[in-house]
């Protein structure tokens, strides 16, 4: 799911013209999977159409992309901070 979303905002951003360091950001700040998807899996879990295994996994990858992203995307700016603190 992080790949796709990585994947899907970074091709769509190179589709509309912006430079790929920006595509490159853009797709890194789609890859959370946050409050709506806990939610949903909460509301799942609660009607029995999901086991504890299944929710677990899910908020686990909430839990995760929601640390990683912010690295990602220090990671993705980090040049770029470099190059205005030169200047």
């Amino acid at each position: 799911a992080m790949l796709s979303k990585f994947i899907g905002g970074s091709v769509g951003s190179l589709l509309s013209g912006v430079k790929r360091r920006v595509a490159t950001r853009v797709g890194f700040g789609l890859m959370p999977r946050g409050e709506v998807t806990a939610i949903i899996a909460n509301l799942a879990y609660n009607a029995g159409h999901i086991g504890k295994d299944i929710y677990g996994a899910i908020i686990g990858v909430v839990i995760f992309t929601t640390i990683a992203t912010p690295i990602f995307l220090n990671i993705a700016y980090r040049r770029q901070l470099l190059i205005n603190r030169l200047d």
